[in-house]
């Protein structure tokens, strides 16, 4: 199996981290400007509980909304598409016994944070008074798992890398 080219992959490494800092400065400082100083569902590994995700969606402002499903919206599914893309050829690239490991782990990772996402943006949407309390604890296990799978994924291209780097 061919690999991606060394100069491609740090290409789409920079353009990959270039688009992340895009979406941490929206999420991290815009979203919350406009959120009234609350960080979103995205900024919270361990998911945002009830007593907090409620007044947050209730006191949304038309901006805030438009904001994330204009701009936020499509650049976090633009970034984990790249970023799983990335990992697959990493994984690809480096090969070895934890090739499946890294492969699947990007794919829960990009799983996870597209229902997260969907989620959210039913929550974040008009009908949020449809919404039960019981799915912001849906929202928060894709959060943890979106997560978690990163850390699984990123843990396991490291050491594909190291193991890789061992043999040369």
């Amino acid at each position: 199996m061919r690999s991606v080219p060394k100069s491609l992959l740090w290409a789409w490494a920079v353009a990959t981290a270039a688009l992340y800092g895009v979406l941490a400065y929206g999420s991290y400082v815009t979203l919350p400007f406009l959120a009234r100083g609350i960080l979103g569902f995205d900024m919270r590994p361990f998911g945002m509980p009830f007593d907090i995700a409620e007044p947050y969606i209730v006191n949304l402002t038309s901006d805030a909304q438009g904001y994330y499903f204009g701009v936020l919206r499509p650049l976090d599914t633009a970034f984990i598409v790249a970023l799983v893309l990335l990992a697959v050829a990493l994984a690809q690239r480096f090969g070895g016994k934890l090739f499946w490991l890294s492969l699947c782990a990007a794919f829960l990772y990009g799983a996870a944070d597209f229902v997260e996402n969907w989620l959210v943006g039913l929550a974040m949407g008009d009908g949020f008074h449809l919404i039960a309390p019981e799915a912001f604890e849906k929202i928060a296990q894709f959060t943890k798992l979106k997560f978690a799978a990163l850390v699984l994924m990123a843990a396991s291209l490291l050491l594909q890398w190291r193991r890789a780097d061992a043999q040369r």
